[in-house]
C-alpha cells in the first residue's frame, strides 16, 4: 500500500491535497497518533492531545509505548493483530497527570512514498461507556442480590409456548439448574398436581389481560422438601406487536404462610379462650400491676350488677363490704406481690348494696421475659351455696334431734299408755271422792305429758297422720275467728288468699296446728302490737329454686306465708329458732316445741319452711308444701272419731313385746267381753296362729318389735291368714317414707298412748270392716 492517494485520484478519480488531510487530521474528535513501525510517534492531532493532557511535544517524546499502559488487553490486541496489519481492541492510554483513559483503539499500517512504513492509531474515549456499562453490571448485581435475600425471582414467558427465561433466583427457587431445559410443559411439571389446573387458569387469565391477581402454589424441591411460592405476572404488549409475552415474579412464601398459620391457630385458640372466658359462670377480673381493672367477663357483670364500663379504670377495692379488716388484704398483697397465687374467700358488695360472698384464685400474670404485668382472679358467687350448706346443716342437725325425740317420745308413750290405763280403769272401779281426785290429776298430768309426746314426735316427724287432700284457703277461713281472739285487739290479722283452691295432701288436723303456732308465734314478736298477715298462693318450683331449698322436689307448690311487723331475729337465733325447747321467751311463757312441731308437721307432710328475718325488721315464715294431685277429693269427717265406743264377743290377739302394754291391752279388751290371745313377738304371734287362726279375727300388733315388725306381721298375716284383720298400734309412724302403707298391708291404726275408749273404739272398727283384699 502506498500513499498515492493523496497525491492523484486514486482508485475513485479525485485527490486529497496536503490541506485537506491536515484539516482531517487536525479537527476530527477521536484522538489521532502518527508513528513509525518502532513506537516512534512522528504526529498527534489536537484531540489526541486534549484527551492525554499532554502536549505533542510531549507525547512525540514519550513515544507509543510509553503512552500505553501495558496490561494483558494490549498484549493480547497486539497478539491478534490481522493479516492486513490492522488491529482493534480497548486498552488503556496514561494521561499527563498520571490517571488512565481507556478508550477504543483502532490502527493500521500505510507505505509512504519513499518505501517507509507507518502506524496511523485511532483511539475513542470509552470512559462514559464503561462507567454505564459498570452501572449496569452493579445494577446487575445487586438486582441478583435482592432478589436472592428476598426470595423472588424474575421471570418472562412468550404466549403461548414461545421461550422462558428465568433469573437465578427463579432457578434456585424451584430447585433446578440454569441448565434445566425451561417449556411450558416443563414448568408445569415443577407444580404439585393439585395446584396445576389453578396455574393453567391463572397464566391464561393473565394471557387474557384480566385481573389474575396472585396466586399460592406448591413446588417439591430435589431434596423432597414442600415449599409455597407465590406467583405474579401481568401481559406485555409492545406497541401492540405480536408475539404476546408475560413477565412476572415469583416468590418463596413458605415461612410467611406458616407464620400466618401459626397466628391463625394462635388468634384462634385465644378467640376459644375469649369466648369461653366471656361464657364462663366464674367471674374473671384481669387489672394491671397496680390493681386497676382492665377486663371483666359478662358473669362479673351479672354477679356485681356494675356493667363493665364502670368496673374498667376502677380498683377492685371499691366492691369492699367492709367485713375484712386490713390484715386480711395486707397478706392477700404480700402473697402476691411474693409471686405466690392467693386463694380465699371475699364479703364483697353489690351494687344494690346486697353483701355476697365470692371464692377467689387470684394469680399473678407474667410476660414471657418473667416481668409482672398485672394479676387475673377467677371468682365465684357461692353466697346461695353457703345459705344451702347452712340449711342442710340445720336439717341434719334438726334431723339428728327428731330422731332423739321420736326415740324417747316412743318409750315414754309405752309408758303413759300403762299410767293412763291403769288411772283411767281405777277410774271406772268407783273410788272414794279423794281418791277419784287424785286419779283424775294423774290422769290429766299424763294427758299433757301425751301431748308433749305428741309434740316431740310431730318435731320428728314421726306422728302418725291422716293425709288426706285439704284446701288450705278452707282452714284459713275457719280459723279466722279463732286467730283473731287468740292474738287480742293490739294486732293486726290480715289475710290475703289465692283466688282459687289450694289443695294440699296433709292432716287438716296438723295444717290448723300449722298455722294456729305460726300466728301465735308472731303475735309472741309483737308485744306492743303490730300486723300479722297470712297468705296462700301457688307457684311452680323449677330445679334450680328447688336446689335452692333442702329436701324440696320440683313442682307446683301451695305456699303459705305468716309475716310480722314484729322484733325479728339475729342470725344465730334465726339458725336454731325450729329446735326443740329453744325460745327466746320468758320463762313460764312457752315450751320451745311450737314452731319444732310446724318443723315436724310440715316436713313430715313432704313440704319445707324458711325463715327470712333481721332484727328491728320482723319475720316472714313460708311454708312450701307439694299441690295434691286430686284436687277436688276433698273428704268429709272422721269416721273413727265418731264412732261408739263398744265390745264384743271376738277372738282378739295381742302382739306386744312391752309386758305391761301388752298386759293392759289384754285387760282392757277381755273386760269389754273380748276373747283375748297374748304374744310377746311377731314370731310367737305366728307360732299361735298355726293352730288357733280359724279362731283369731283380729290381731292387735306393736309396729316397732325386735326382730319381724308390725309392718312385717301385718304383710305376712295377709299373705297366710288373709282372713284376719290386722290393727297397728304405735307411738310414732316409722316410715314415713311411705304415706300408703296401712293401705299396703290392709291394715287400720292407733296411737299411743292407748286409752281404754281409743283402743276399744279402734278394735270395734277393725273387726266391722271389710274383709282385706
Amino acid at each position: 500500500m502506498t500513499n498515492d492517494h493523496s497525491r492523484s485520484g486514486g482508485r475513485h478519480g479525485y485527490a486529497l491535497d496536503d490541506a485537506l488531510l491536515r484539516a482531517l487530521f487536525e479537527h476530527t474528535p477521536d484522538g489521532v497518533l502518527l508513528s513509525r513501525p518502532d513506537g516512534t510517534v512522528l504526529r498527534a492531532n489536537s484531540a489526541a492531545c486534549r484527551m492525554l493532557g499532554r502536549s505533542e511535544d510531549e507525547i512525540i517524546a514519550l513515544g507509543r509505548q510509553g503512552l500505553v499502559l501495558d496490561s494483558p488487553s494490549l498484549r493480547h490486541m497486539l497478539n491478534q493483530r490481522s493479516e492486513e496489519g490492522r488491529t482493534a481492541g480497548e486498552l488503556t492510554l496514561v494521561r499527563g497527570d498520571g490517571t488512565t483513559l481507556p478508550v477504543e483503539l483502532t490502527s493500521a499500517q500505510f507505505t509512504g512514498g519513499d518505501g517507509s512504513s507507518f502506524t496511523c492509531s485511532i483511539f475513542r474515549d470509552i470512559s462514559a461507556r464503561r462507567q454505564a456499562a459498570e452501572a449496569i453490571r452493579e445494577r446487575d448485581y445487586l438486582l441478583s442480590e435482592s432478589q436472592r435475600i428476598a426470595h423472588i425471582g424474575t421471570w418472562d414467558f412468550t404466549l403461548p409456548d414461545g421461550p422462558m427465561e428465568w433469573s437465578d433466583e427463579t432457578y434456585r427457587l424451584f430447585g433446578v439448574p440454569p441448565s434445566f431445559v425451561l417449556t411450558h410443559t416443563s414448568f408445569l411439571g415443577l407444580v404439585t398436581p393439585e395446584d396445576r389446573p389453578a396455574m393453567e387458569q391463572w397464566i391464561r387469565a393473565c394471557a387474557a389481560g384480566e385481573p389474575a391477581g396472585l396466586l399460592d402454589f406448591h413446588t417439591t424441591l430435589p431434596d423432597g422438601r414442600l415449599r409455597v411460592l407465590q406467583g405474579r405476572g401481568e401481559l406485555r404488549l409492545p406497541e401492540g406487536t405480536r408475539p404476546l409475552r408475560m413477565t412476572g415474579t415469583v416468590q418463596d412464601v413458605t415461612e410467611q404462610r406458616q407464620a400466618d398459620e401459626a397466628q391463625r391457630r394462635e388468634e384462634s385458640k385465644r378467640d376459644r379462650l375469649i369466648r369461653a372466658i366471656e361464657q364462663a359462670a366464674e367471674m374473671v377480673v384481669i387489672t394491671d400491676r397496680d390493681g386497676t381493672i382492665e377486663y371483666v367477663n359478662p358473669a362479673f357483670e351479672k354477679v356485681t350488677r356494675y356493667t363493665k364500663a364502670e368496673a374498667i379504670g376502677q380498683n377492685p377495692r371499691f366492691l369492699q363490704s367492709g367485713q375484712h379488716d386490713a390484715a386480711f388484704y395486707q397478706t392477700l398483697w404480700e402473697t402476691l406481690r411474693e409471686g405466690r397465687t392467693w386463694h380465699g374467700r371475699f364479703m364483697n358488695r353489690r351494687k344494690t348494696g346486697e353483701v355476697f360472698t365470692e371464692e377467689a384464685t387470684i394469680s399473678p400474670v407474667r410476660d414471657q421475659a418473667g416481668q409482672l404485668t398485672g394479676y387475673v382472679a377467677v371468682k365465684r358467687d357461692i353466697t346461695r351455696e353457703l345459705e344451702t350448706e347452712a340449711r342442710l346443716a340445720q336439717a341434719d342437725r334438726l334431723e339428728s334431734i327428731g330422731r332423739l325425740a321420736g326415740g324417747v317420745a316412743h318409750d315414754f308413750n309405752n309408758l303413759l299408755t300403762v299410767i293412763l290405763g291403769y288411772t283411767s280403769a281405777l277410774l271406772d272401779a268407783g273410788p272414794s271422792e279423794d281418791t277419784r281426785t287424785q286419779l283424775e290429776e294423774i290422769e290429766r298430768a299424763g294427758e299433757r305429758a301425751a301431748a308433749l309426746t305428741r309434740q316431740l314426735l310431730a318435731f320428728g316427724r314421726r306422728q302418725v297422720l291422716a293425709r288426706v287432700p285439704t284446701d288450705i284457703n278452707s282452714v284459713c277461713v275457719g280459723l279466722q275467728g279463732m286467730l283473731r281472739r287468740l292474738i287480742g285487739e293490739h294486732v293486726q290479722l290480715v289475710v290475703d288468699l289465692a283466688p282459687h283452691p289450694v289443695v294440699v295432701d296433709i292432716d287438716p288436723t296438723q295444717l290448723d296446728q300449722v298455722v294456729i303456732n305460726l300466728v301465735l308465734n308472731a303475735r309472741d314478736a309483737m308485744p306492743s302490737g303490730g300486723r300479722v298477715a297470712v297468705a296462700t298462693a301457688v307457684a311452680f318450683m323449677d330445679p334450680a329454686s328447688a336446689a335452692a331449698h333442702a329436701d324440696l322436689e320440683p313442682g307446683p307448690h301451695a305456699i303459705v306465708t305468716v309475716s310480722d311487723t314484729g322484733t325479728g331475729m339475729d342470725e344465730a337465733t334465726a339458725a336454731r329458732v325450729f329446735e326443740p325447747f329453744f325460745t327466746t321467751k320468758e320463762t313460764g311463757r312457752g315450751t320451745g316445741l311450737g314452731l319444732a312441731t310446724v318443723y315436724g308437721i310440715v316436713k313430715q307432710s313432704g313440704g319445707t319452711i324458711v325463715v327470712y328475718t333481721a332484727p328491728e325488721l320482723g319475720s316472714t315464715f313460708k311454708v312450701y308444701l307439694p299441690l295434691s294431685a286430686t284436687p277436688h277429693s276433698l273428704p268429709g269427717g272422721h269416721a273413727m272419731a265418731d264412732a261408739a265406743v263398744e265390745g264384743g264377743s271376738e277372738a282378739v290377739l295381742v302382739v306386744e313385746d312391752d309386758d305391761p302394754v301388752r298386759h293392759l291391752a289384754a285387760a282392757i279388751l277381755s273386760s269389754a267381753g273380748y276373747r283375748v290371745f297374748t304374744a310377746a313377738s311377731a314370731r310367737d304371734a305366728l307360732e299361735l296362729l298355726q293352730e288357733a287362726a280359724s279362731k283369731v279375727s283380729l290381731v292387735v300388733t306393736d309396729m316397732v318389735m325386735p326382730g319381724l315388725g308390725g309392718l312385717a306381721l301385718a304383710d305376712v298375716l295377709r299373705q297366710c291368714h288373709p282372713g284376719i284383720q290386722v290393727l297397728l298400734m304405735s307411738g310414732y309412724a316409722h316410715d314415713t317414707t311411705r304415706p300408703h302403707w296401712l293401705a299396703d298391708v290392709g291394715a287400720r291404726f292407733v296411737a299411743k298412748p292407748l286409752t281404754r275408749a281409743s283402743l276399744l273404739r279402734s278394735v270395734r272398727l277393725a273387726l266391722d270392716s271389710p274383709p282385706p283384699r
